[in-house]
């Protein structure tokens, strides 16, 4: 399954398995969309996080947010991502230079 094909349901799947392989799968997915987000913000937007903020507390806020948003949980993992970050912490339109 190609990394950048995974819908909410294919992440919640692989974050529910026993399997080492598939728990690091959804640690680096998650690891690297956060630090591209942090970086370059996604659709237009960027985000202010507070500097204590841990992937394992990004992912139980992902999760939170899909158990909110059922309808949505087809929808491609970093969508998710994104707004549940800025439903989380908010949202500022990206710099003139196109970073965060």
């Amino acid at each position: 399954m190609p990394v950048f094909g995974f819908s909410g349901n294919d992440w919640r799947r692989l974050q529910a398995s026993d399997e080492v392989m598939e728990k690091s799968v959804v640690f680096g997915y998650l690891l690297a969309t956060h630090q591209w987000y942090q970086t370059y913000g996604l659709f237009g937007s960027c985000t202010d996080f507070p500097d204590e903020v841990l992937v394992d507390q990004i992912e139980k806020i992902v999760l939170k947010w899909m158990n909110k948003n059922p309808e949505k949980s087809h929808f491609p993992i970093s969508d998710i991502y994104v707004l549940s970050m800025v439903e989380t912490f908010g949202a500022r339109e990206l710099s003139a230079g196109g970073k965060c």
